[in-house]
């Protein structure tokens, strides 16, 4: 049984079910939350790159720039809240080393508690410390708290301590006091714990969103899938505007 608070909470404490002394005070009931595995097909190989896409912005900007007919459907993971599915992970997998989770959900809420849910997507297959594992998630710019806010969209990322030289150089770490929210801070405080490596990249994009993902974050998207090497040949050739650079990192990010 995992449980979802549906508010936002201090992520990687949260994630891993441990107190912050701010929320103790509160008495708020959780909402429980079940994780059923709908469909799955057994793989015992290890992976080399897992790919999560977290939230529909990322589903589309992944499905509309991998080539996934070349990909076989591995797994399929419902959340569900009061019989209603808040997310569904779809697990597809390229040469046999390559997997991406596409979990498509509106849900912004941070959670509490989600370690089997977690465990469910991240077990599914077999990672190691020579795993890279990237997670792509968004969230609106007025949730960004600095003193200056570059033109949107733009990303910043954070990466577990065994990731060092996995994350894009040029891309610039996400600042305190900002936290990760929502669906990934589960994911990246189990990485944690686990030891393994991998990198967030978050991409923020204005408040009111009047532009498809098409056209706001698929800019910025399209050259990180690119930057990773094995997923280059899966990347459909209408999505790649030449070999990622820093130059075109800084003209994004900065």
């Amino acid at each position: 049984m995992a449980t979802l608070f549906p508010k936002k909470v201090p992520a990687f404490t949260r994630a891993l079910g441990g107190n912050d002394d701010i929320f103790d005070s509160e008495t708020d009931l959780p909402v429980e939350a079940e994780v059923a595995v709908t469909f799955s097909v057994n793989f015992n190989q290890r992976i080399s790159v897992l790919v999560f896409g977290i939230g529909a912005a990322q589903c589309e900007v992944l499905s509309a720039n991998i080539d996934f007919s070349k990909a076989v459907k591995m797994r399929v993971v419902d959340l569900t809240v009061s019989n209603q599915i808040v997310m569904s992970c779809s697990a597809f997998m390229f040469d046999q080393k390559i997997v991406i989770w596409l979990c498509d959900t509106q849900e912004r809420d941070s959670c509490y508690g989600f370690r089997k849910w977690v465990d469910t997507l991240l077990s599914s297959f077999l990672l190691d410390q020579n795993s890279c594992i990237y997670i792509l998630t968004d969230s609106p710019a007025s949730e960004f708290q600095s003193d200056f806010k570059p033109s949107t969209p733009f990303i910043r990322t954070l990466r577990t301590p065994r990731a060092s030289g996995l994350c894009f150089p040029d891309v610039k770490p996400l600042e305190p006091p900002n936290i990760i929210a929502g669906f990934a801070s589960p994911i990246m405080a189990h990485c944690i714990y686990h030891s393994l490596p991998a990198c967030v990249l978050i991409v923020y994009y204005e408040n009111l969103r009047t532009s498809l993902a098409k056209t706001d974050i698929f800019p910025v998207l399209i050259p990180i899938l690119a930057a990773i090497g094995e997923l280059r040949p899966f990347i459909l050739s209408d999505g790649i505007s030449g070999r990622p650079t820093a130059h075109n990192f800084d003209q994004m990010y900065i």
